[in-house]
């Protein structure tokens, strides 16, 4: 059996724009879900940007 992940409910304010935006990725088929197309840019922007994010601060704080 697979990896199991515990999700927890977070609630958050979005703007109307991004709204749409996800509300368009669903109605073309690329998500079926709302949920399931704002976890996929949340994981990919932690394994993406925030990786990187915390990587460069890890090697500017063994260099001090």
């Amino acid at each position: 059996m697979g990896e199991r992940k515990r999700m927890r409910l977070v609630s958050f304010k979005i703007s109307e724009r991004v709204v749409r935006g996800v509300d368009m990725l669903v109605t073309k088929g690329i998500f079926v879900t709302r949920n399931e197309a704002i976890r996929a840019a949340l994981d990919m922007y932690f394994e993406g940007t925030a990786k990187r994010w915390l990587e460069m601060y890890n090697r500017r704080k063994a260099k001090s």
